[in-house]
């Protein structure tokens, strides 16, 4: 189990709070909201939790979305009041909203010295392909494109004119000696390699003829 899709009752209230948590039913996780934490710190014996279903972490989140958008027909009877904006008009919540420089400045420090969550992880064939196949099809608007050249115009890649030094090149290949892809990466990377050149042709033939 990842993940696992939870409500709340407030037996006083008659209130109910759905969320979604990663983790273990029993690390002592309540929940994101804060008007219901308020209330659960001054009552706690008024509250009661129900384990709805268990299951992958974007299984849970679907879940989620679909049983808060019943219940924000009825607002009185809900808690889940700061994503309803976002879910029933698919609005992201801090849309408009800028952090404060002392936010920014907090921020930076908790992840100061923190390793990225992916650090020392591999990913599969699998993965590589899963991943691959959500993102074809997969176009910017003009509009997109225009505003991520405006936002380049005049940046230079870090690396620009820089060389690697003899010891750094020595270095990366003795790191790759006796590396071998496996058959699927192989294919996978041909495939890829066959269906570029496809766009690539046709980009010419279209522009020849």
């Amino acid at each position: 189990m990842e993940a696992f899709v939870y409500s709340w009752s407030d037996n006083k209230t008659a209130k109910i709070y759905v969320g979604v948590h990663k983790g273990s039913q029993t690390d002592g996780y309540i929940c994101s909201s804060k008007p219901m934490m308020a209330q659960y710190r001054e009552r706690p014996t008024d509250f009661a939790r129900q384990i709805i279903a268990t299951g992958t972490l974007n299984d849970c989140a679907v879940l989620e979305v679909a049983i808060i958008k019943q219940l924000l027909k009825d607002k009185g009877t809900c808690y889940n009041r700061a994503a309803g904006k976002m879910i029933i008009n698919d609005v992201h919540p801090m849309l408009g909203k800028k952090q404060s420089d002392n936010v920014k400045e907090a921020v930076k420090n908790a992840n100061t010295g923190r390793a990225a969550w992916n650090k020392g992880k591999t990913m599969t064939p699998e993965y590589i392909e899963k991943n691959r196949q959500s993102h074809l099809g997969l176009k910017a608007s003009d509009e997109a494109k225009a505003k991520m050249s405006e936002s380049r115009k005049g940046e230079k890649h870090p690396l620009w004119g820089k060389k690697h030094s003899e010891e750094t090149r020595r270095k990366q290949g003795a790191k790759n000696i006796g590396k071998v892809a496996s058959e699927a990466l192989k294919k996978l990377r041909s495939e890829n390699q066959k269906e570029w050149w496809r766009k690539k042709k046709e980009v010419l033939n279209a522009s020849v003829s």
